[in-house]
């Protein structure tokens, strides 16, 4: 005898079940789903939340911490932290001091190996850690501290 163990998720899962339990047992399990997700966006967000366009990103970092990114660097940041926010389903916190003390932008490669000369090239350094670069940056790019 084997044991072989299948998952099923979203709209396979419903349907096994509505054909396993009923149409009563379907129902129970979706609430149960629905308070489910209610009570984890209840717990996972904590304070307030204010959502940043791309300017108002820009703008706010500029006020606070004027001299540490390029406002091109900047957009990379917001884009980085914008899809970040989707990947991992979370609200980010706006933090410019930590964003600063985190990454660092550098004009080039050239510029990023007379601080670290035994990284060789980039694909060295993406090995190391995150590299944005910089679209409207010939050579530019921010890296996460390590």
């Amino acid at each position: 005898m084997s044991n072989l163990t299948v998952a099923l998720e979203g709209k396979e899962l419903e349907e096994y079940i509505a054909k396993r339990f009923g149409k009563k047992e379907h129902e129970n399990y979706m609430n149960q789903i629905r308070l489910n997700r209610e009570k984890q966006m209840q717990t996972t967000t904590l304070g307030i939340v204010d959502t940043l366009t791309r300017f108002r990103f820009v703008d706010e970092f500029q006020k606070i911490r004027p001299d540490n990114f390029s406002y091109e660097g900047l957009h990379a940041l917001f884009d980085y932290f914008d899809n970040l926010s989707h990947d991992i389903r979370q609200p980010i916190e706006f933090d410019p001091i930590a964003i600063c003390c985190d990454f660092r932008e550098y004009e080039s490669f050239k510029q990023f190996q007379e601080e670290y000369p035994d990284i060789e090239d980039v694909e060295d350094l993406e090995r190391h850690t995150t590299v944005i670069p910089i679209e409207d940056s010939e050579h530019g790019f921010i890296i996460q501290q390590f």
